[in-house]
Order: structure tokens, then sequence, then C-alpha cells
């Protein structure tokens, strides 16, 4: 008796078990596919761009049939189940253990063909976000690691494609009365490139930003506004970019102000814009910025963020918008948030546009303002340059018999 009741204790046992590792088969394969269909829809909003859609199933076409399994391999990679969970697990393991991110690992594994780029390795894996040292992410998208080591200059074509348009948008300007300064705001890389990686070595000084710079002061009357020398001279004052973002911060974006304000002096020179003696500077601690956010780990990768504050004394003296400053309208990329705190110091009235090729003469022609600012940041020139629109091309002034509107 007893033997039979062992037997059937036996079982019993190995019956649960099978139940259990059929019930944890069904939980594994199935939690992901419940998890994948679920989610179908959604932005993965930390790494900036839209998933891609489920595929519609192929027609009779032969090409639409050999498509198939590339798109369908695109939707199944960006839509498996626990899929933020596992990246966020990726790059935490990289980054707190191994002490590198996606890109560093893949630059490590290149190290014996030192002469590839930098930025090869990087895109082999697909990842934008490189660590540097002392807790420093830089952004590797738009070629920027290529352009910052000097071995990526622009194309001839390029450059005076993008002198053509800008003159062009300049002498459209100018026709009405309007002033037009461009403005390139620095690539962190620009300002902090002692916090990159030793083996990111600078090829040559005579990057894109240097080209084109050149191109307009040498072949243009575009007024051109480069602000890497005023921003690594106030270094000094205290960290001006956020070191887990691509963005600088607010103390940045205060001398990036007071760089344009010393340039629009020279057209303006009522402008009078505040001394930092004039705000409380404090650092607040916080989230972490987008290239955290882009590896899952903005709770992880905190740090402490600049904050602004004008002087309560200095607020009750001073009045904004000041009353016989400049109207501007100012075209303008991610990089011209953190200044809107301080740019109103310049003008008396300020009217923004985000679109930083842009030009939007529909707005300009019904604020008829005094200046145009266009700024973007530096990694834009490695995109195709502009285009204007067929208006711009030699487009008679208009507005010389009509007043402009008061002041508001």
């Amino acid at each position: 008796m007893s033997g039979s009741r062992e037997t059937r204790l036996d079982q019993s046992v190995r019956r649960g078990g099978a139940l259990l590792t059929i019930a944890a088969f069904v939980i594994v394969v199935g939690g992901p596919l419940a998890a994948m269909m679920s989610n179908s829809g959604a932005t993965l909003t930390s790494e900036k761009r839209k998933l891609a859609p489920l595929p519609q199933l192929p027609g009779a076409h032969r090409a639409e049939i050999e498509a198939f399994p590339e798109r369908f391999e695109s939707y199944f990679n960006d839509h498996f189940g626990f899929r933020s969970l596992c990246v966020r697990t990726f790059h935490r393991v990289q980054l707190q253990w191994l002490g590198a991110s996606p890109a560093e690992l893949s630059r490590q594994q290149a190290s014996t063909a030192r002469q590839q780029t930098v930025q090869h390795a990087v895109l082999e894996t697909g990842g934008n976000v490189l660590a540097g040292k002392n807790g420093w992410l830089f952004y590797t998208g738009f070629h920027v690691l290529e352009d910052y080591r000097g071995v990526r200059p622009m194309d001839i074509q390029d450059l005076r494609a993008w002198r053509d348009v800008l003159q062009a948008r300049h002498d459209w300007l100018a026709a009405r009365g309007i002033r037009y300064l461009v403005i390139v705001a620095p690539n962190k890389h620009s300002i902090y490139g002692e916090h990159l990686p030793r083996a990111l070595n600078v090829v040559s000084n005579h990057g894109q930003l240097e080209q084109f710079k050149n191109q307009l002061l040498e072949e243009s009357t575009v007024p051109f506004l480069d602000l890497r020398e005023a921003l690594r001279d106030a270094k000094s004052h205290g960290r001006l970019y956020h070191q887990t973002d691509t963005h600088w911060n607010s103390l940045g974006a205060y001398y990036g102000c007071r760089a344009i304000a010393e340039q629009l002096k020279r057209w303006f020179p009522q402008i009078d814009y505040p001394s930092l003696s004039k705000f409380r500077v404090e650092w607040q601690r916080g989230l972490g910025g987008d290239l955290a956010d882009m590896l899952a780990l903005a709770d992880v990768l905190n740090e402490e963020r600049a904050v602004l504050t004008l002087k309560s004394e200095i607020r009750s003296t001073n009045a904004l918008p000041p009353a016989n400053g400049p109207r501007a309208v100012v075209i303008h990329d991610s990089f011209a948030g953190a200044m809107k705190p301080f740019l109103p110091h310049c003008f008396t009235s300020v009217v923004y546009h985000e679109g930083a090729f842009d030009f939007p003469e529909s707005t300009i022609e019904r604020e008829r303002p005094d200046v145009v600012l266009q700024m973007f940041v530096e990694r834009s020139l490695c995109c195709d340059p502009p285009a204007n629109a067929p208006s711009l091309n030699g487009t008679p002034a208009v507005w010389a018999e009509r007043p402009k509107p008061p002041l508001r």
C-alpha cells in the first residue's frame, strides 16, 4: 500500500511540475506576444522616432512580396514584448557595469581598425549615444563625431547652396529694411571636447562649421555669428551644457544670448542686456536629459541643472520688455527653448517660429520686425541645404509707403 501511495504521489508531483512548466512556457511566450499586440501603435519617445508600423500583407506584385520580410522584421524589432524593459536593462548594464554606452562598446570593438572612423563603428550598432568621461553623454547622430574629428568636410556644392539660400533671404529682408543675422549654436562636442573618449583624436580643426563660416564671410554679405568663442570663454563661470542632454543649459543660453546682444548692439545701440550679477543662479537636481532618455535611463542618470532667476529687486526696476528695443522674429530649433527667458531683455517684441531652416515670409510680412534671427545647432550643417520659395527671388520691396504698426 505504501508503495502504491508513493507512486501516486510521484505521479502527482510530476504532473504538477509539468503543468508549471507549461504555464511558465505560456507566460514566457504569450506575455511578450500580448504586450507586443497591445503596443502596436505606440511612439517610442525615448528614441525620438516613430515605431515601424505593421505592414500590410503583400499583393501579387513581386516587389511587394520581396519587401514584406524586411518590413515585418522592422515591425517585430520595434514591437516585441517588454522591449523597453530589455533596452533599459541592456543600457544600464553597459553604462554601470561595463562602463560604456552602445556606441562606446562599438568603438572598442573597432579598435583594431583605427583607420575606420568612430562614426562608422557607431552606425554599425545603430547607437546614437556615446559615453564620455566623468558622466558626460554625447549625441552621435548626423555624423557629428566625424565632423568633430575633421574627417567629413562639406561638399563645395553644398557650401555654395547654403550661401545662396541665406544670401537670398538676406536680400529679401534688406529690400524691406530688415536686418538679418544667422547664428549657429555649437554642438556640445565643440565646447566640451575634453570629456569625449580619448580615442576620438582630432585630425583637422577645419570642420564643417569653419567651412560654413568662411563661405559666408568671404563670399556673401550675410551677417553671421559663431557662438563657439563666447561659450568657450564663459566655461570658467560654470557648466554651460547638460551632461546628459544634447542642449546647453540655462547658463549656456544666458551667455549665448549675451553674445547675440553684443552683436545686435552694432545695429541697435539701445539694447541693454543684463549682467549675470542681476540673476540668482541655482543648481537643482532633476531627471536626466534627452540622451539619458534615449537610453531609457533618465531616472537613473540624473544631473544638476542651472536655474537662473532675475533677482526681485531687479525685476521691480527693470521693465520687460524694454520700451525702446527693436522688434524681432526668431527662427529657431530646440536650442532656443532655454533662451526664451533672456531674449525679451533685448527686444520690445519677439515672435518665435520653430523650424530651423524655415523662412516664414507671411509671419515676417505680418510682424514687420526690425531684425530676423535665424538660429540652428551646428550639427544641422550635416543635413542637406535648405531651399527657398520662388517668391524670394527678385521680390521688390512692398513696405515703402506703408507705416509699421504701433509697438505692442
